[in-house]
């Protein structure tokens, strides 16, 4: 039994449909991640520290959805943007600890 082309290609096109959207998917949330990091890093500077402490928080959440996604496609993990994001928070989390703890 032979397969046809549209039977092979079928499986491969939907792991790269699927891969796509993760794609997409982290992406959007890795420019979140760093936007409410930037945030809490400015409100940190301007002593809003609630404020920034809210921002982070954001951040965190945002960051471990996309960690869920980008785990299980190591081309997406190691793409570069998502640790991009993720120094972003370790910025954020140091800077509010900094001025918040001394």
């Amino acid at each position: 039994m032979e397969l046809s082309a549209r039977e092979l290609a079928e499986p491969i096109i939907g792991r790269f449909t699927v891969l796509s959207q993760r794609r997409d998917a982290v992406l959007a949330d890795s420019r979140q991640v760093v936007r409410r990091s930037a945030n809490s890093i400015r409100a940190s500077h301007r002593g809003e520290l609630t404020e920034a402490a809210v921002e982070l928080a954001a951040a965190r959440e945002l960051a471990d959805g996309m960690l869920a996604l980008a785990q299980e496609h190591p081309e997406i993990y190691w793409a570069g943007y998502v640790q991009d994001a993720l120094k972003e928070v370790a910025e954020a989390t140091i800077v509010l600890g900094i001025l918040r703890d001394g």
